[in-house]
């Protein structure tokens, strides 16, 4: 199994991710993300860390009207 279809095979849990993460504000949603880093097991931070800047992109580009 590829880094995409893993993506893929979550992307609806990556979605209700952005959706929780959208709540926080900039500097809970930093503390989140490097927790997450943290505690990950080294052998899949690559992709955690693809899915984190997929979320990052997400969260802080779009605003909340």
């Amino acid at each position: 199994m590829t880094e995409y279809d893993l993506f893929a095979a979550y992307l609806p849990e990556i979605v209700e991710m952005v959706n929780l993460c959208r709540r926080l504000d900039k500097a809970e949603f930093e503390e989140w993300k490097q927790d997450t880093m943290e505690h990950c097991p080294e052998m899949v931070k690559g992709l955690v860390g693809k899915v984190l800047g997929a979320i990052d992109s997400v969260v802080l580009s779009v605003s909340v009207a």
